[in-house]
C-alpha cells in the first residue's frame, strides 16, 4: 500500500515537472533572441532543444522533450 502511494506521488511530481518545463520552453522559444535583438534561425533553436534534451535524458530527469 505504501509503495503505491509513493509511486503515485512520484508520477504526480513527474507530471508537474513536465508541465513546468513545457511552460518554460514555450516562453523560451517566444522570447529568446540574439544580442542584436534578431531572431535565431530554426536550426539554432533545434540545436538548443537538442542540448536541453541531452541534458534531461542523461543528467537529470531521465525523460526526453
Amino acid at each position: 500500500m505504501m509503495f503505491r502511494v509513493e509511486l503515485k506521488k512520484a508520477v504526480v511530481r513527474n507530471f508537474e515537472m513536465r508541465q513546468e518545463l513545457n511552460k518554460f520552453l514555450r516562453k523560451f522559444v517566444i522570447t529568446v533572441h540574439k544580442k542584436d535583438n534578431k531572431e535565431y534561425k530554426p536550426n539554432s533553436l533545434r540545436a538548443f532543444f537538442a542540448s536541453f534534451d541531452h541534458h534531461l535524458k542523461k543528467k537529470t530527469m531521465n525523460f526526453a522533450l
